[in-house]
Formats: C-alpha cells, structure tokens, sequence
C-alpha cells in the first residue's frame, strides 16, 4: 500500500563533491574489465553521472550491496 509520509529527508547526491569526483574519476580511468570498487551509496548517483558524462565508453554496473551499511559496488562490465 501507499502512504503518505512526512519530514522524510533527501539523500544527498554529493555531485559537488570535486575531491572525490576526482578520486572517483581517477579509479576510472584505471579500471579494467571484470575490475570493480566500492563507494559510499550516497555518492552512487555522483559515480553514475560521472560516468554518463566523461566515461560513456566503459560499460559499468552499479548495485548497491549491504544495504544496511550504505555501500554500492561498481563494476566495469566490458
């Protein structure tokens, strides 16, 4: 069912974040096939679009793991 909840915060999406866009961007441009990292699942959606915008060439796979501690593992695919 669906309900209506009050005072529910935003996650933070962390796309300003530039040291770790940079750190990020740097595993990146390391990462080989069959390779993957982990990140907080708060700065998945900063990975994601990182990726879409200077990085459409790696085919990466994103799922959040150990949802109770908050991590996300990325793997490169191909």
């Amino acid at each position: 069912m669906l309900t209506l909840e009050d005072n529910v915060p935003l996650p933070e999406r962390g796309v300003r974040d530039p040291l770790f866009l940079q750190q990020a961007g740097d595993i990146l441009k390391k990462i080989k096939p069959r390779q993957s990292f982990v990140v907080p699942k708060s700065k998945l959606h900063s990975v994601k679009r990182l990726i879409k915008s200077d990085f459409e060439h790696l085919v990466i796979k994103g799922q959040v793991i150990q949802p109770e501690n908050k991590f996300a593992r990325i793997w490169r695919v191909r």
